[in-house]
């Protein structure tokens, strides 16, 4: 048993073994990919303040907001 790091392999149940790996490289792509979504996100977080914003502009408009009865 392996306790005291990390381990990349599976157990294979039905041959009996356990299949190792060799430890996988660093990957930039997470990270790029990151970078790339917070812009998309505050673009997105943008549009949807403007268009609550619009939507609640014309329902006062068109008198269609109301209060709720208590």
């Amino acid at each position: 048993m392996i306790l005291d790091g990390v381990f990349y392999g599976v157990p294979n149940q039905g041959r009996g073994c356990l299949l190792v790996f060799v430890q996988p490289k660093a990957n930039d792509m997470y990270g790029a990919a990151i970078e790339t979504l917070e812009p998309v996100s505050k673009v997105v977080d943008s549009l949807y303040a403007k268009w609550a914003l619009l939507t609640a502009l014309q329902l006062v408009r068109d008198g269609t907001l109301r209060r709720w009865p208590d």
